[in-house]
């Protein structure tokens, strides 16, 4: 990709959009993680609460930058 995705953007690819690409690797994150589970580095991104872990409450944020362009 070439670009470090924002802590908490929900932008995995840096594209300045929120779309299904980015839903796709959010979801991973989601599945690999949860309430006081680590999100580690590589989902830092989609972490848009700044907690640490990658739960519902994040996907809540997500669904509000989601645009559904892709």
């Amino acid at each position: 990709y070439g670009h470090i995705p924002i802590a908490g953007s929900g932008d995995a690819d840096s594209s300045t959009t929120v779309t299904l690409f980015d839903f796709f690797y959010f979801q991973e994150c989601l599945d690999n993680g949860g309430t006081g589970v680590d999100s580690g580095p590589g989902c830092v991104w989609a972490d848009g609460d700044g907690d640490g872990d990658v739960d519902f409450h994040d996907f809540g944020m997500f669904q509000r930058v989601f645009t559904g362009s892709e």
